[in-house]
């Protein structure tokens, strides 16, 4: 055996150790996130949450979960295990030790889950003077306050509804699984999370707004 040769199986062994290791901690984060989710209605969740499980179809929702430790970041960059050192669109915000780091793709856009350890405890804001808000979720408005203050719900289909319209009827022109269809399905794909994110922060910004004008808050059960 020559030299190259050596060097060459050396290589090889060193990235399938890499991978085999990769694939473990996969797996075993597999399993402890399926343990959790069927340990839910024993955890003190309502019986009907284990109703309502959704389990993962290949090719729709890429994600994988690795150990905090094995990952860095410095800044904006931040190293993943195999793939190397990646610059993130935002640094992080908070300092501390990475306990879980989750990669997932929407939309033909990677985002990275940081979970952090501050070491902080968990301080109750203090709630003394502000109201009891009672809140009322409707169709039409996103939610109607007991002050008569409405939150108007956002109508994003109706703003990429021509968009959308050209978008899927060019879609179903292209033949099936080819390129251009793969293509097209992106676009498509791209709409759908635009619309998604626009109800997304409407959400996040009026439910922000309520919490921070209450000490306790009211919502009816239908």
């Amino acid at each position: 055996m020559t030299g190259q040769q050596s060097k060459t199986n050396a290589q090889h062994y060193m990235v399938s150790e890499t991978l085999s290791r990769i694939k473990r901690i996969t797996q075993r984060t597999r399993i402890r996130d399926a343990d959790t989710a069927c340990s839910a209605p024993r955890n003190g969740c309502h019986p009907w949450q284990s109703a309502i499980r959704k389990f993962k179809k290949h090719g729709c929702h890429q994600s994988y979960t690795v150990e905090g430790y094995q990952c860095k970041v410095e800044g904006k960059p931040i190293k993943l295990p195999k793939i190397g050192w990646v610059k993130m669109f935002s640094a992080l915000r908070f300092e501390g030790r990475l306990k879980r780091v989750t990669l997932s793709r929407t939309a033909q856009r990677w985002f990275v889950v940081i979970t952090v350890d501050t070491g902080l405890p968990n301080v109750p804001r203090e709630t003394r003077g502000l109201p009891v808000v009672g809140v009322d979720v409707g169709i039409n408005t996103l939610a109607t306050l007991d002050t008569a203050q409405l939150t108007i719900t956002p109508d994003p289909l109706k703003r990429y509804e021509r968009k959308l319209k050209r978008a899927q009827r060019s879609l179903s022109k292209k033949t099936f699984l080819s390129q251009n269809w793969y293509k097209q399905k992106r676009k498509v794909e791209r709409l759908h999370y635009r619309m998604a994110c626009i109800r997304e922060d409407a959400h996040h910004q009026a439910s922000t707004d309520i919490v921070m004008s209450a000490s306790a808050i009211g919502i009816e059960t239908l």
